[in-house]
């Protein structure tokens, strides 16, 4: 009796220690997976890093372009909303972004916020949203909420654990990238 109870505790722990943390999506009806073409907004910083959050968005672009989306080059964003007089990390009215996908030909843009980044010794923590948004309505499309710490990727002692910021944000855009496909979205 007790040899099958140490078994199970055992297979508990292995399956729980074994289980994954997928990010929370929230997807609503009329969205089209048919576009492949986006722009891509800066992040908002809630956290006390300052750099964050052009790190997130610099590393998200490269994974979009990665998958295969044409994300609408980040020089020219900024050139547009520096001709519009608007400081980047501003809040932008509809109006402008609508005025930008016109230009572009986009029907869709990217945005979220950096909720949380926390760095000490020996852990990294990081939560954040994405949103996807209708350019010409402003609506959210598909939201996207993630957290997790650098622990969450250990294996076995201290392989698999991630030690740079860089290294925990790429694995969880990856992550998301990976459910969105699951989901059917941006199906180019």
């Amino acid at each position: 009796m007790d040899r099958r109870f140490l078994i199970l505790i055992y297979l508990v722990f292995f399956i729980s220690a074994c289980s994954k943390n997928v990010p929370e999506i929230r997807i609503t009806k009329n969205f089209s997976s048919k576009t492949c073409r986006v722009i891509v907004l800066p992040f908002e910083n809630q956290t006390k890093d300052p750099t964050i959050n052009r790190v997130f968005y610099r590393i998200l672009i490269d994974s979009l372009i990665e998958e295969g989306l044409f994300v609408v080059p980040e020089g020219q964003v900024r050139r547009f909303f520096i001709m519009e007089r608007y400081l980047v990390g501003e809040n932008i009215p509809l109006n402008t972004i609508k005025l930008l996908a016109e230009r572009t030909n986009t029907k869709i843009f990217i945005d979220g916020s950096i909720l949380t980044y926390e760095k000490n010794e020996k852990n990294l923590k990081l939560a954040f949203i994405i949103n996807i948004k209708d350019a010409y309505s402003g609506k959210i499309l598909c939201s996207t909420y993630h957290v997790r710490t650098s622990e969450d990727y250990r294996k076995i002692l201290h392989f698999g654990k991630v030690y740079t910021t860089s290294g925990l944000i790429k694995k969880m855009i990856n992550e998301v990238l990976m459910e969105w496909r699951r989901k059917g979205l941006f199906s180019c």
